[in-house]
């Protein structure tokens, strides 16, 4: 018989001794051979394998310095670096079933496996590692992880080119062609390569819906930065090492839609803001794009501009602009709520500041209905959107219109302030509070007295002849000095 090993009083383990002798790798199982030679799987004289049980703990490599004790009365340098930390006790040497430290600083523990050795009939998973844990302590509550890595770095440590320290790296080497992956499909495209997947469930009969995929948490240290993809990680984009960026559309992250992103300020209730995209359909997908000439809000390929923000730079002076539709054919701003018909849109100045309307040349601004005979601007306060407004119709032409008010329906004020005409309201009167300034005219000036002209009244400053009211005025009254008012009855001038 072959001795398995002696046992160490001084550490009070088992050392196991080296075991030299052939092993199979195949599955302990049995089943018909006539069966199995249908699936290529060999015969029973091959199949099975020597299983060798080590019903206790196992200390390999360094870990053997360990006394095995709890608490270690020898500690191994592992199980003294965790002695200066706060982590629970359990994050020990003396503490593990099975510890493997490496003497060479190479690897502590290797796990790897190929589908190519899979000789079973049904389907299986090649796993270089597997973890499990299983929280079923309904009587003292605990923690469970089914994996945990820790890397500590010490001063002065790590400091070198391309060196550093890593909790976890997870690489992924695809020597097949590349296949995209949709939100509607992670799971289906034949030959995908994903270096890191989380799942829910572990088809698991009755799993319920879990907190989080993944969290990023302060376990007494701060992350500098949350997420960082480096600048060469997403296919589609070229950088030359000098800033320059060839390419576009690369792709860094993917939702489905109606997925949300969620910002809190507290610890519970509802979010303080969202972004979400409802596109149902992809023709009439959207995009927000920040480039060097401002923020662009456009369609989702980023080039046709539904909404530009220019960027207003610290030396730049041009006044800011926001603009609706592209530069070539410019479209109308609208604001209206989803599932509303009206919606207000307010433009305020700060303190002191004016609100101008105009164009690109001037200070003034036109406003036109499509397809409507009725072209309108409405004045009013606070409260009041409809106080007056100024209107233009195929009957009147250009009208400005007050609307019933306690104080009057119209006012023009002077630059003093003070009224200077106004319509009183409930009444078609027109009350001046000055004096009016009729246009002086001369008899060889006078307009055409028409129909259309019926009811003029205008300063005629060069009669000649004897006054008299209601009397007509002909050519041969000019070129007198007498100052008189001219009447236009609908078919000829009188004086009055």
């Amino acid at each position: 018989m072959v001795p398995l090993g002696c046992f160490d009083t001084t550490k009070q383990t088992f050392q196991l001794a080296p075991v030299a002798q052939p092993a199979s790798g195949a599955f302990f199982t049995t089943f018909n051979s006539a069966v199995g030679a249908q699936y290529g799987i060999p015969t029973p004289s091959k199949v099975g394998a020597k299983v060798n049980r080590v019903n206790d703990r196992l200390l390999v490599g360094g870990a053997t310095a360990n006394s095995g004790d709890f608490p270690a009365t020898t500690k191994d340098w592992y199980e003294q670096l965790e002695a200066g930390t706060t982590h629970p006790i359990g994050f020990r040497t003396s503490w593990a079933q099975t510890a493997s430290i490496s003497t060479n600083g190479g690897i502590g523990i290797l796990g790897a496996a190929r589908t190519s050795d899979i000789n079973l009939p049904t389907f299986q998973l090649a796993m270089g590692g597997l973890f499990a844990t299983n929280n079923d302590n309904t009587t003292n509550q605990q923690l469970a992880t089914a994996m945990y890595a820790v890397a500590f770095r010490q001063p002065g440590a790590g400091i070198g080119t391309y060196t550093g320290t890593v909790g976890a790296e997870i690489d992924i080497a695809n020597l097949g062609n590349s296949v995209q992956l949709l939100p509607s499909n992670v799971d289906s495209p034949a030959g995908h390569t994903t270096a890191l997947k989380l799942n829910s469930g572990a088809v698991v009969p009755g799993a319920t819906t879990a907190s989080a995929a993944l969290t990023i948490g302060n376990n007494g240290a701060k992350f500098l930065t949350g997420i960082v993809m480096a600048q060469t990680a997403i296919a589609g984009l070229t950088y030359d090492g000098s800033g320059n960026v060839t390419g576009g559309g690369a792709s860094a992250m993917r939702m489905s839609v109606f997925q949300t992103l969620e910002w809190f300020n507290t610890q519970a209730g509802s979010p303080s803001s969202t972004i979400t995209s409802e596109v149902l359909t992809p023709a009439n997908g959207q995009s927000i794009r920040f480039r060097d000439a401002g923020t662009f809000i456009g369609d989702a390929t980023g080039n046709i501009p539904s909404l530009l923000i220019p960027y207003i730079g610290g030396t730049q002076t041009a006044a800011g602009v926001v603009q609706a539709g592209q530069a070539s054919t410019p479209t109308s701003f609208a604001a209206s709520p989803l599932g509303g018909s009206n919606a207000d849109v307010a433009l305020r100045s700060a303190g002191t500041g004016k609100l101008v309307l105009g164009n690109a040349s001037s200070d003034y601004v036109t406003v036109t209905s499509a397809g409507a005979s009725t072209n309108r601007v409405t004045i009013g306060s606070n409260g009041t959107p409809a106080a007056a407004s100024m209107t233009k119709t195929a009957a009147l032409g250009t009208v400005i219109q007050g609307a019933t008010g306690t104080i009057s329906d119209l006012n023009i004020l002077s630059a003093a302030g003070g009224s200077v005409l106004a319509v009183p309201a409930g009444t078609t009167t027109v009350v001046f509070s000055g004096a009016i300034q009729l246009p002086n005219v001369t008899v060889a000036t006078l307009p055409t007295c028409n129909t259309a002209a019926k009811g003029t009244l205008v300063s005629l400053t060069d009669f000649n002849g004897t006054a008299q009211w209601n009397g007509p005025i002909a050519g041969g009254n000019a070129g007198g000095t007498q100052v008189l008012l001219a009447f236009c009855t609908g078919s000829a001038w009188t004086q009055h």
